[in-house]
């Protein structure tokens, strides 16, 4: 499983490109997100890192989100690519966000002296009722 995970990890790499500047973004931001809020929760993100660790989270377009590992949080886009978090565990910044919702992945590295320094590869679930 974690070699198939990896695999179709670098295709997306590959076909998506890393785009981390501002000046000419090629990303909407939005397109990830999960809905406007957590009543409209339409997805949830499901995700592994490096470490086989398993959680998942949903962000939403009201700056807020909910994950498995640290709770509600509260986010802002910082950049093309990027956003910092705040949750009552802890805050950080989320770099290198690839994927979509209409492609079903997503890629991102979490930094943070608090949480650790991850990166995970995610799969969209459209039923979000059954996990968180």
């Amino acid at each position: 499983m974690r070699q198939v995970l990896v695999s179709i990890l670098l295709t997306v790499l590959v076909v998506t490109g890393c785009g981390g500047g501002d000046d000419n973004c090629d990303f909407e931001f939005s397109s990830f997100l999960n809905g406007q809020d957590e009543r409209s929760q339409t997805s949830e993100w499901d995700c592994v890192t490096e470490e086989d660790h398993i959680f998942s989270f949903a962000a939403f377009e009201d700056g807020t989100g909910f994950s498995t590992d640290v709770g509600v949080f509260t986010y802002q886009q910082t950049g093309c690519r990027r956003a910092a978090f705040q949750s009552e565990f802890g805050s950080g910044d989320i770099v290198d966000i690839q994927g979509s919702r209409a492609s079903g992945v997503l890629t991102f590295t979490q930094i943070s002296d608090d949480l650790g320094d991850v990166s995970a590869f995610c799969v969209l679930d459209t039923n979000p009722e059954d996990t968180i």
